[in-house]
């Protein structure tokens, strides 16, 4: 298969910068793929003031295109609520990809990923050429302009800015011929509002490394190490997540990993206070597992699939989640590990607890986690998707 593989973000030599699972996944995708035979292209976007230009791998090329908008808008400068909102409806318009992708690779189909400042221009631009579609969802792009329908608490319903600013992808998601979605959470929030309820769907949740599952079992000596691993965001729910650890008064530890601003540090620490609680930045995820007893994942939001989940498994630590979206499905099985209500205060705190006077809990789910067979070695993921990709192709040619 020739297969077009549209990410907005996707790490290259040049722009190796990530900034979620989204992109980790579609690299190790589009690697696997190209490891079976398959001819790949990536189109990645890059900032409005940037040249397009491509650049090679050693399994394939990578277009970095220009997104024609005001800004770029992944560099954490602060914008104007004006600037914001005509950003977000100018991508919702979206503009057709480049005319000479399409014609020159001649793709047998068209894989997208998160497409924010790439928009859905990008699919009409594959159906004016007829070649089909499959799309993965990540997120909640197509419903939501922060991607999240998350603004300090969950949202129930669309919003009268989110149906203005989501109008037109909403009507373009009826070009997609088959949707992935990550979990049966995110797919049944879209169907929820009529997207893709008639459209052939899967959902493929996504891998984890076998590397971490050498990762060797961290002794429980005087303390309990819990670890936080991800953006610290509200939504994210690391603040819910210190003011909880506060509450624990037996032995205890809190590692916090992940790329923080100066100023979120500086609040993190005053809620924190003289707690055992450390704030790691960037942190390779094996080295930060093998530190680590137990996960924490305390998101607010209603989480898509959380990778952390699934790589904390692989390697054996069992996880701590919040019920929201599709946490639960990537722990699996209360077997695996323990789940609370963040609306609940104290829920946390409890758990939390139990495990530090009775950690003989964590060593048995550690060693369940970690055989758990709903956590998909990267074979049987790119498997997966290159029977679907595979299958639209089949049927787009009849």
């Amino acid at each position: 298969m020739r297969i077009l593989i549209v990410s907005t973000i996707f790490a290259t030599a040049s722009k190796s910068k990530i900034i979620g699972g989204a992109e980790v996944v579609a690299s190790s995708l589009a690697q696997g793929l190209a490891s079976r035979g398959h001819d790949i292209l990536v189109v990645r976007a890059v900032s409005p003031s940037s040249n397009a230009f491509t650049e090679k791998t050693d399994f394939f090329s990578v277009k970095h295109v220009p997104i024609k908008n005001g800004y770029w808008p992944f560099d954490q400068r602060h914008r104007s609520a004006a600037a914001r909102f005509l950003w977000h409806f100018r991508d919702d318009v979206g503009t057709a990809m480049p005319d000479d992708i399409i014609a020159d690779f001649k793709p047998d189909i068209m894989h997208t990923h998160n497409i924010s400042g790439l928009s859905t221009g990008a699919w009409r631009s594959a159906k004016n050429k007829s070649v089909p579609i499959l799309h993965t969802l990540h997120d909640y792009y197509l419903l939501c302009p922060r991607t999240t329908m998350f603004r300090r608490q969950n949202c129930i319903t669309l919003c009268k800015t989110c149906r203005a600013l989501t109008q037109r992808r909403r009507i373009d998601s009826t070009l997609v011929d088959c949707v992935v979605s990550v979990s049966d959470a995110v797919l049944a929030a879209h169907r929820t509002q009529n997207i893709f309820v008639d459209c052939r769907s899967a959902v493929i949740r996504n891998s984890a490394p076998a590397a971490l599952s050498q990762i060797a079992m961290l002794p429980i000596g005087k303390q309990v190490v819990f670890g936080f691993m991800g953006r610290p965001t509200l939504e994210k729910g690391v603040f819910h997540l210190i003011k909880e650890f506060v509450g624990n008064e037996a032995p205890a530890k809190l590692l916090v990993a992940g790329d923080i601003s100066s100023e979120t540090l500086t609040e993190l620490k005053q809620i924190a206070g003289t707690k055992n609680i450390e704030f790691l930045g960037f942190v390779d995820t094996a080295q930060f597992l093998a530190q680590i007893h137990v996960l924490i994942v305390p998101s607010l939001w209603q989480e898509p699939l959380s990778i952390a989940v699934l790589e904390a498994q692989r390697a054996g630590r069992p996880v701590i989640g919040s019920r929201r979206g599709g946490i639960p499905e990537a722990i699996g099985s209360d077997k695996n590990g323990w789940l609370f209500d963040p609306g609940n205060l104290g829920t946390l705190t409890k758990i939390i607890r139990d495990l530090c006077s009775d950690p003989e809990k964590i060593t048995e789910k550690a060693l369940r986690s970690k055989s758990a067979s709903h956590v998909l070695l990267e074979d049987e993921f790119v498997n997966s998707y290159e029977r679907l990709l595979l299958d639209e192709v089949g049927r787009s040619s009849k």
